[in-house]
Formats: C-alpha cells, structure tokens, sequence
C-alpha cells in the first residue's frame, strides 16, 4: 500500500531528530532509523496497529509507537493509501494534528 506521510508530520519528525541530535548526535540517528523502520511497518501491514482512542473522531485513526522513544506515529486508512499525519510525542496535547484530517 502507498504511503504518503503529511508535509506537517515530516517537520514533527524534524523537530524530533533536532531535539535529540542536541541531547547527543546518535541519537537523532537513532531516532530516524526507528521511525523509519515503524514507517516500514506501518505500510506493510497498516491494519495491525490499534485504533487511537484518545480522541473522538467520526474517522478511523490509528497509532504505532515508538520502541524506544515516547513519540508514536498517528495515521489513516484510505481505500489506497496510508497518510502519516502526525509523529508526537506521547506527553503533547492529544489531538493537535486533527485539522490535518483534511489534508
């Protein structure tokens, strides 16, 4: 299936690797390998992962999480794709990515 991660959730990841890459070089890298690696997972089978339910939504929205870091990955599941539309970090308000629903 097609990914397609949102301009918005490409600079949450961004903002993330910079942060680490402050705290200490590798582990930004470490951070974009495994986001990458749930991203990997995430379009290979996208159905696997629970529905997020922080949040009420009319739409199905799903989560990945992180191993290592407390950042999770929310997306949905069109008819042909897989949009990305947040990397947050678990602590950060709930929700502050929906008006991406639309995008």
């Amino acid at each position: 299936m097609k990914l397609r991660v949102l301009r918005q959730a490409v600079l949450d990841a961004d903002e993330a690797v910079a942060w680490y890459d402050q705290k200490d070089p590798d582990l930004g890298v470490k951070f974009q390998v495994e986001l990458d690696t749930v991203l990997d997972r995430i379009q290979e089978s996208p159905e696997s992962e629970p529905l997020l339910e922080t949040v009420t939504l009319d739409v199905e929205v799903r989560r990945r999480r992180l191993r290592r870091f407390p950042y999770f990955v929310a997306y949905r599941i069109l008819k042909d794709e897989v949009i990305v539309l947040a990397v947050a970090h678990e602590s950060r308000h709930p929700g502050f990515w929906i008006d991406r629903l639309s995008s």
